[in-house]
């Protein structure tokens, strides 16, 4: 079992939007995707969707590895056996935002 700081680690990871939003397109894909892919689905530059990629990566909550078809290249997936992980630092956000909303709500 992985420790409550790793998966707090986890959670402020994908606390940004486009982090979350990679994560989900590799999530829902039937296949591992090419940074091409992830660029057409997103509409968001290569780059950008590479340095996100690179922090998923080194989480352990994506994994990459080199396809050879005309040409070796890099495809990214949801590393599945992290997916409990993912889920426990996705409800962890979630109830800081109630927490966040009441408190507001309180406050109003």
């Amino acid at each position: 079992m992985r420790s409550r700081n790793h998966r707090e680690d986890i959670a402020k990871l994908l606390m940004n939007t486009t982090r979350l939003a990679i994560l989900l397109v590799l999530a829902t894909a039937e296949k591992a995707l090419t940074l091409s892919n992830l660029e057409r689905i997103l509409g968001l530059p290569k780059q950008t969707i590479h340095t996100h990629l690179e922090y998923m990566v080194k989480a352990g909550i994506v994994t990459r590895r080199i396809v050879f078809n005309s040409r070796p290249r890099p495809v990214y997936e949801i590393t599945w056996d992290r997916v409990n992980d993912i889920l426990l630092a996705l409800r962890s956000i979630k109830s800081n935002i109630d927490q966040l909303l009441e408190t507001l709500r309180d406050k109003g």
